[in-house]
This record gives C-alpha cells, structure tokens and sequence, in this order.
C-alpha cells in the first residue's frame, strides 16, 4: 500500500465523498497503527459542517471496518461490497486482499472504537474550535463557564443599546443614525446584531499596517483630497450644464415639446419646482442644485444614474445622435456626483461606522464574561483572538518555550486532518485552522507522519452570506507550500442520480459554462461532466419541466395561482402514485416553502418544514402552551384558542356562545355561566385543580382531552404528534428540576420557551421514513438525496434585503483572505459607491453572490435520484424564449434566467415538445407521455385520484363533545382488549387490508411490515403472522379486488352533516360511473343502517355526481 500522499479531492454532488473519507481514513490505518509506536486513533481527525454528515462518516467507518474485518461474509451483498472497498484500497498492482497482519490492525481499530467512541474523532469544525476553546482558551481567560447559546447575540442586545445610549456615545450615535428616521433604537436592532457577526472583518481593518494602493479608497481615506473633491464636482457641473445646452439648442418646433420642462423626467422637474420655466432659471437652479452637499445628494438619489431627461421625448430618427450624446453625459454626470458625494458622505459615515463598531464590539466582549453565554461566532473568536491576535501574542509560536500548549494539544495530537466541505468554511475559521494545517504538512516535526486531505467542490459553495469563501478551495495550492505538489483528485462519478438525470445534470450546465455569457460578466466558473455510474436507475427516471408567468399587476394573487397549479397537477398525483418513494419540495426562500405547505395542508398531504418546525407552534404542543397561560393568567382569549385546538375543535357557533358569554360577563362584572357551553365550564373546572407542576398540569389536561380522541383514528394525533408531545413533557421535567433551588412558576416557564425558541433543543420531532414530503430550502437541501424532487423557482424574485443591515466590501489582498487591500462600510450609500470609480468592490460582490446563485441551482438541482419535477415562475406577459433573451443579454442579465434557458434547451435538444399543459417530460425511455396516460376526470373536472379534494373544508368537522359515552363508561376494557382481543385482531385485520389496493405480493409484504411496527409490542410475533397468514388464506379475492373498477381508496373519510364517516374500502369504475362501498366485519353485527349513511354520503360529493352507488359487506376470518 502506497505511502501517505497530501491530497485535495473535488468531488461534485452525490460522487461519494462520504465513501471516499471513510476508504482514506482506513488507508491512513493500515499505513500507521502498527508501524509506529506513537500512532493513535485519535491521532486522525475528521472535521465535517455539519452534525448529520457527522454521523454519517462515523456510521461509514464503522461499517467498512466491520465488513473489512469479515473476511468470507455470509451475504452476496457484503461480499460485493467488501470486494469494491478492496479495490478502492488498493492501487493498481497491488494485492487485492488484506494480509494477516492487516486483518489484524483493523480489528484492533475496530475493538478500540468499539471499547471507547471517542477514538474515532469526528466531528464539526465547530466542535473542534469549540475543544480548543474549552481547554486552552477558556482557562487562559479565566473563563469558569460558558454555553452555546444561538441568540446570545440577540439577547445581549437590549444591554449593548442601554451601554450605547449613555453621554459617551450617544451623539455618535446620533450623527450615524439620524439620516434613517426610525421610531425606535429597537429598529437599529439588525444594525448592531450585524456588526457583531461580521466582526472577522473589523479584525482586518485594525490589523492594515501597510500603505495602501493609490486609486483605492482606503487610500483617499486616508489621504483625503479636497482638490479632487472639487474636481469631481466640477466635472458633474459641466456635465449638466452641457445636457441642458445641448437641450436648449435644438428644435423642437415639429414635437410635441411645448415648454421646456417638458424634456425632463418627473423627479428632475419636481427639484426644479413649479415656478421654474424658462432654460435661463432652468440652468441657474441647477447650478444652484450642485452648490450644496445636501441637495447633491439628493439630486444623485432622486435622479437615478443621472438621467433627467425623458426618453420618450428623444425617439425620433433625427435625434439618436442626441440621445446618445445626452446618455453618455448623464452617465459622466451620475459617476462624477457620485465621486463628490464619496468625499462628502461616505468616507464620514464610514469613518462613524467604525467607531461605532469598535465601540460595540468592546461592550459586547464584557457582556460575554458576565453572562456567559456565547455563539458558535463568539467561540471562534475568542479562540482566534487568544491564540494568534493579541500583541504580544500568547503564544509566541517561535520563541516560548512554546507553543507547546498549544500545538501539543492540536498539532501533536491530531497529524493526520481530514476535512469534508472545504468550500464551505468560514475565513474565521480558516484563520484557527491554517497554522495547524501548515504544522501537519510541513514534513516531520513533533512526530514523522501527518498531513492532511481536504474535500470540498466550489460548486456547492452556497454559504457565503456566513463567512464561506469558496475561492479557499481553488488557491490552497497557493496557500500551503507544503500542497503545491499536492494530487488533485477528480470524484466525478455519480453514484447518486441516474445515468439520464446525469446527462440532463451536464447538459444544463455544460451550456452555461461554455455560452460565453459568464465570461462577459466577468464570472468564472468551470463545470467539469459527471461520469454516469446508475445506468439500473434509468427505467425510473421521469423530469419534467414547466414554467408559469405571472403579472406585475397582481404579483401575489398570480404567484398564489402558480403555486395551486403545481401542488395540484404535479405534487398531488406525483406523492399518490409513489407513497413509498422519499420526496423533497425545495425552494429558494423559507416563504415560499410556508405558501406551498398551506396549500399541501388543503390538499391533504402530509409535510414536514423544518425552518417552522419550533416545538412550540406544533400543531399539538401549542395549546398546552395556552392552557398554561390560562392557568397562570386567566386570559380568556388562551381558553378561547384551547378551545379551537386540534384537541377539541369547537365549532363557530359554539366558539360564538362562548365568546358572547364572555363579553356580557365582563360588561356585567360577573363570572361568565358556560351552562350552554359544556367545554368551557370542565376546561374551568379542571383548571380548579391544577398545583404548582408544570409537568403535572400538563399530564392532567392530556388525561382529560386526549381519551376520547384516541377513539377516532383520523382525529388522534400521529405518531410524529405524540413524540412532540411527549419532548414537550420532558422539557417540562427537566426545566423544574433543574429550576428545583429557584423559580420554577409556570411564568418563568413561558419565559424560558420566549427566550430559547432558537436552540436546537426547541426543534420538533420528526420520524425519519414516514413517507412524508420535506419541505426544505435548497440550502438546507445541500448533502441530502431524495428519490423525487419537485423544484420551485421564481427567476424574477430580486434577492432579499438585508434591512437595516451595514453593508461591507472588500478586496483581498492575498489568495489566503486574511489581509485587505481595500475595503468600503455604509449604511445609506451603497448606491454611491456603486456608480462611483470604486464601484469595483461593490461589483466584486455582485459577481460572488451570482456565482453562489448559480451554485444555489446546482444544488437543488442534483438532489434527486430518479425524478426531478422542475417549476420555473417569472415575471412577464412575453412568452418564456422572449423573457430569457431579454435577461440573458450583457446588459438587463439575470443569471436564473441563464439556468431556465439552459433546461428549455435541453428539451428542445431532445425534440422534446410540450403537452397540452404547457409541461416538457423526459421519461426513462427517452420519450414523453402518451396521451392515453393522462388522468381520466369527472365532467366537473375532479380527478378521482384527487377526490379528497372534493370533501367539505376542515371546519365543517363537528366540535368534540367531551361528556363522556354513559353505555361505554362500564364496560370491562380489560377483557375487550386483553382477554377477548376481538377488537385488538379486528383492528389488525382493517389495518392490514388498508395497504391492499391490487392485491399484489409487495403490497402483502408492506401491509405485513406496517402491521409489525403497529402491533409487535402487543401481539407476539409468531401469533400475530398466524392471524395475518389466517386472514390472507381466507380473503375473497372476488370480492377484496372486484373485476372492473379502476380506482381504489382505503381507509377513505367523508363528512356528511357534520359526522365522520370512514369507509373501510371504495371502488369506483370510472367509465361507467359505478362505486362500491365494501365495509369489512370481523364477527359482528351487519348495520345496514351504517352502509345507508355510507352511500347518502358519498351522494352529496360533486365528484361522484350521476354515480350509481352499491354497498356489501365483507366478513373477515381472523
């Protein structure tokens, strides 16, 4: 096995870099465990960006040494397996298979891993800064204690303003902020929480300690010019007065110009004022215009890109040399105000920018060691700025006795890093990690082996907006001496999609990189193809494309429209058709996400959204929430919502009686009398017996409400719902005992839930592979992989305004990032800037937010593994082909409009045209849908597959009764459930065949498995097989799967006059509009009165208007 060799892998989506980390790591075993003596486990560290791929790595390694170290395993698909690790070991001519000696090194890895976790280091960036935090940094501050706390920045806040406020900062203050009225300080909240965070920057202003570049505008900052100053005004005086000349000296007799100020735009003309009319007052007002800082200004603010004239007015033949005249001096007029307004405006208010900066940074360090709590951000700080910041530093890496706290912690310990997701680390933490990198890879030191291999692909850098600098990735050749001879390794066969979603993945972006577009905007990036690697994937693979207008006038109505259209036709029969396959519904903002799943609620299909999913605002947590503030504040309105919960669903009338009571109480003084209103009066009544636990209040309210909902199987709460439930009991738990010594009221409860709504501790619960549609933001998308993806896009939507926020540029000085070479700060003037001659670092921006958009579709794009349903929205009346020509020229470019032009290509390369509908498809033979595949529908034009659709609105379910069943309260449960187990097995007979819809062997097989997870706790195996085996020998499979019914619906609920009713099972046989309701009997009595209400039901559908109805029972022998 070859030696130790530095590597820089790049390994594009779904290429297998979680294998390739797990094959490298053993590698590095193999190499070192027993060769030499002071060789560890521990001395490989993995550092990963997240907590999920590092779970995965350790559950990689763990597997691969398993199997390596099974020499003969029993499974084809282990040996197989086994072979390809083999293979990936080892180069070619070398022995594929492992020797005796290194059968035994990995088995004494794989005990020692076994015996203590912790020898396997793998962990997050942050994790790992935050170790060295813990024990160098800490004690060296005189830290007793800290936590992580993500809205420690937020909390800190009203502390920081009270701190700025005070004599000594207040005019400051005042003087930056007073050119943005706001009613409140608390309106500047963003402000300050940004200045904090980008911190990393503030840190390379202070360190500049060379002169900088003439024609930068560190350098006119520091040189100021007053000469050039009266330059540039100069310059935009005789560019508008040369306008306003050229204006005056031409004809306008055979135009529609009657006056002069009928040549300018409105905003000019308003400046002017109404008593101004004639060219000689016209020019002296302009002149007087440009005479005064202020009115500068607000000549460059109203007067955008400095063009005052209408254009309208200079089409004409005879005028276009005019026009362009008058087009060029109006730019030379914008750029050279804008230079003026950089002397005048923003070199003072970036100067004001920074003292305020420094001032809050400096508050907000003695807020941490008084309060103790700390971000991720503050960690990494504290660590860079304790080990490599101060003067003199610490740590005098070349004098003291040394560093040997430092590096026998980091370097000594860990020789061998191995980093996933380069692209993605922040410069922050570059600057932790750099010295350490360089001590591993510098040759033999400390110990004679290290070094490091480093994943990452520039093309999924998507993080920029938190300090990400994709750029890390491409210089680190650059950067590291000890890399320049470092392999670059290619990953660049997808293991992930299929062989036809590779070749639409490469085609797409094959086109942009070479259309030459990216290069006349200055933008670099390289696509190198995918290798194809799942040709057995291909049957499956299904993409569809589709692109929907809407119009400026009705922007939200129009964009609503889009989203039921793609919900309804793509999204709805996509999950009904494939209820086992994983599914993701990615989107570019949290927003939108938040439309769609109102939308897939009213379509009744299940999704989980992890950015709401705050265990808080579940569904089934929240009004225990209100039932704790009624307990602590009796405000009705919390009885009133507790009362409409999931657990009651009280109905608008009685919510009306409630509410009517309530009001002429108040009026009247009195307690209000709930006789007509029975919820409320045993809601009160067991609020009369509530104590002082929180834990225990909740139990009691879930005892009382939770009972009668259990019997109704579409009204209890899911599986997903009670973990939510019960997490929240547990917080409850935890938060008195750990309260137990000080104030554990149900107040200082609701307290804890407001201040903690960010910590993971506050996520929801879900239950991985319950078939539900994720909702996720691409960029919570990014390391995932679904089997369909359904892609929603808005091309026109402009990127979200940061409110509020300061805005910073830079320009590095060096490929390592860690030194300026120029560098602007505003809050108001970026508009300056931009149109000024230092709008290079504005543009500088633009283009590495463009490339990260261009990254952000990269990524959403090759989530999916076989279907891929792409919905593209713009804004426009023009057709697609003309919106894309439109904003892909140098002029008006919009890169998603570049992405959606590149997938309409591919479609068209295909000869591929589109349906009746509008939408492209590409199925896995390479063809389209036929026209005899669409879905039949009613002469109403309901799907049948949609018929859920066609029932009344969730309001319409009657409000819960809470008295109890007087002819139930005696009955012996014990004997009905345990002893007798009637129930118990008829129960399990209606679930079993509620997955039955053909009758095929894989539906028997997961109506079995489903039937395991559901009652294996309360049947033992052997008889609840037996049951299942005596049920399935007995079915009539004439009657289970009549012949000549089309579509199948188990389990299928309809409300009819205000009650459930739930069919066991509905056939219809849509061409000659027949339906069969087939209700199943295990034993019992047959109610024919129950099939009646059954049918009356199903009558009053608009979907199965004109239907002829029969109805059968079924008996089940079980």
């Amino acid at each position: 096995m070859s030696r130790f060799k530095n590597k820089i892998i790049t390994a594009s989506a779904g290429t297998g870099k979680t294998y390739r980390l797990s094959v490298e790591y053993i590698r590095i075993l193999l190499n070192h465990l027993d060769k030499y003596h002071d060789f560890n486990l521990d001395s490989i560290l993995v550092l990963t960006f997240t907590k999920k791929a590092t779970a995965e790595i350790r559950e990689r390694i763990n597997i691969h040494l398993a199997l390596l170290c099974d020499p003969n395993p029993s499974e084809e698909k282990d040996q197989k397996e086994r072979r390809g690790l083999l293979e990936s070991l080892y180069e070619d001519g070398e022995s594929k298979e492992l020797s005796d000696k290194q059968m035994k090194t990995l088995n004494k890895a794989l005990r020692q891993i076994s015996f203590d976790r912790k020898q396997l280091q793998v962990m997050t960036i942050d994790s790992y800064i935050s170790s060295i935090f813990r024990n160098i940094v800490r004690p060296l501050r005189s830290i007793e204690s800290y936590e992580i706390d993500n809205q420690a920045v937020e909390k800190r806040l009203p502390f920081l303003m009270d701190h700025l406020m005070s004599e000594k900062h207040k005019p400051l203050l005042d003087k930056l902020l007073r050119r943005k009225v706001s009613p409140s300080l608390d309106e500047y909240q963003n402000f300050f929480s940004t200045l904090i965070k980008a911190r990393w920057l503030h840190f390379l202003i202070q360190k500049l300690d060379h002169e900088p570049a003439e024609g930068t505008l560190l350098h006119l900052a520091q040189n100021p010019d007053s000469a050039l100053r009266d330059s540039d005004l100069e310059n935009a005086r005789q560019a508008l007065m040369q306008i306003l000349q050229l204006l005056q000296e031409t004809d306008w007799s055979d135009s529609k110009v009657k006056k002069p100020k009928d040549l300018f735009k409105k905003a000019f003309c308003d400046m002017l004022g109404d008593s101004i009319e004639e060219w000689d007052d016209i020019v002296t007002a302009s002149n007087e215009m440009l005479s005064i800082e202020d009115s500068c200004h607000r000549f460059f603010t109203n007067n955008k890109n400095g063009a005052i004239t209408d254009g309208r007015k200079l089409t004409a033949k005879k005028l276009t040399d005019l026009k362009d005249q008058i087009k060029d001096l109006e730019a030379s007029l914008a750029k050279s105000l804008a230079n003026y307004l950089i002397h005048t405006h923003f070199l003072k208010e970036q100067e004001e920018i920074l003292k305020v900066w420094t001032a809050v940074l400096k508050e907000y360090d003695k807020l941490i060691y008084r309060y103790k709590n700390m971000t991720y951000n503050d960690v990494s700080w504290f660590t860079l700025e304790a080990l490599f910041s101060t003067t003199p530093p610490n740590f005098d890496m070349q004098t003291e006795n040394v560093a040997t706290e430092f590096y026998q912690f980091l370097s000594h310990r860990s020789r061998f890093i191995l980093i996933d997701e380069f692209q993605d680390t922040s410069l922050m933490q570059f600057a932790i990690l750099q010295p350490i990198i360089e001590e591993v890879i510098s040759g033999p030191g400390t110990k004679d082996f290290g070094g490091v291999i480093i994943v990452g692909d520039e093309k999924q850098s998507i993080f920029g907006w938190r300090g990400g600098e994709r750029d890390l990735l491409l210089n680190l050749h650059e950067i590291f001496p000890g890399l320049r001879d470092a392999k670059t390794d290619p990953l660049d066969k997808s293991w992930r999609s299929s062989n036809l979603m590779v070749e639409f993945i490469n085609q797409v972006f094959d086109h942009i990189g070479n259309s030459g577009i990216l290069e006349r905007q200055n933008l670099k990036w390289d696509y190198p193809k995918l290798r194809e690697g799942m040709e057995k994937l291909d049957p499956q693979t299904r993409i569809e494309f589709q692109t929907s207008a809407y119009s400026y006038q009705n922007e939200e109505s129009s964009k609503h429209s889009i989203h039921r259209e793609f919900v309804k036709k793509t999204i709805l029969p996509t999950v009904d058709e494939n209820p086992k396959k994983s599914m993701a519904l990615l989107c570019r903002t949290g927003k939108e996400l938040e439309n769609l799943q109102k939308l897939l609620d009213e379509y009744g299909i299940t999704s989980i959204y992890q950015p709401s999913s705050i265990l808080p605002e579940h569904a089934w947590v929240s009004p225990l929430i209100a039932w704790l503030r009624w307990l602590a504040f009796r405000n009705w309105l919390d009885l009133l919502e507790l009362m409409r919960s999931n657990y009651f669903m009280l109905d608008a009338p009685g919510l009306k009686k409630a509410v009517d009571e309530i009001y002429l109480a108040l009026q009247e003084q009195r307690e209000p009398d709930f006789s007509n209103c029975l919820l409320a009066q045993e809601l009160i009544q067991l609020s009369e017996t509530a104590d002082e636990s929180i834990h225990a209040n909740c139990r009691a309210f879930l005892e009382y409400a939770l009972p009668p909902l259990l019997k109704c199987e579409k009204m209890q709460p899911k599986e997903r719902d009670f973990l939510n439930i019960h997490a929240f009991l547990a917080m409850a738990r935890d938060f008195e005992l750990n309260q137990a010594s000080g104030n554990c009221s149900i107040p200082a409860f609701l307290d804890y839930l407001d201040d903690n709504l960010q910590q993971d501790s506050m996520k929801q619960v879900s239950v991985e592979g319950e078939g539900a549609l994720e909702l996720l933001t691409i960029h919570k998308s990014k390391g995932l992989q679904f089997d369909h993806v359904f892609f929603f896009y808005d091309l026109s939507a402009s990127a979200g305004k940061d409110y509020g926020h300061f805005q910073h540029f830079e320009d590095y000085a060096t490929q390592d990032f860690q030194s300026l070479h120029d560098y602007a700060l505003t809050y108001h003037y970026d508009k300056i800037l931009e149109q000024s001659d230092y709008g290079n670092l504005v543009q500088t921006s633009k283009n590495r937010m463009k490339l990260e958009e261009l990254n952000t579709f990269y990524v959403g794009l090759t989530r999916a593994k076989t279907a891929l349903h792409v919905c593209l929205a713009y804004r426009g009346d023009k057709g697609f082909d003309k919106y894309c020509e439109e904003k892909t020229t140098d002029t008006g470019f919009r890169l998603p409009a570049l992405v959606g032009s590149a997938i309409l290509k591919f479609f068209q390369s295909k000869e591929i045209a589109p349906d009746e509908t509008g939408k492209y498809i590409w199925l896995g033979s390479g063809g389209t849908t036929e026209p005899d595949e669409k879905k039949e529908k009613t002469e109403e034009g309901i799907s049948l597959d949609q018929l859920a659709a066609a029932l009344p609105a969730k309001a319409e379910k009657p409000a819960f009764d809470p008295k109890p069943d007087e002819s139930r309260r005696h009955m012996d449960w014990k004997k009905v459930w345990l002893e007798d187990r009637s129930n118990l097995f008829g129960d399990l007979a209606h679930h079993y065949l509620s997955f039955l819809k053909k009758g095929s062997p894989e539906e028997h097989d997961h109506a079995f498995k489903q039937c395991l997870t559901r009652f294996a706790a309360i049947i033992p195996l052997e008889e609840l097989r037996t049951k299942l085996n005596s049920l399935k020998n007995n079915l009539s499979q004439d009657q289970i799967f009549p012949a000549g019914y089309d579509k199948v619906f188990t389990e299928f609920t309809v409300w009819h006059n205000g009650f459930e009713q739930r069919l066991d099972r509905l056939v219809l046989d849509t061409k000659n509009k027949k339906a069969l309701i087939l209700d199943y009997k295990t034993g019992k009595e047959q109610d024919a009165r129950q099939l009646e209400r059954y049918k009356q039901a199903l009558q009053a559908l608009d979907a199965l208007k004109d239907y002829q109805i029969d109805t059968k029972f079924i008996e089940l022998k079980i």
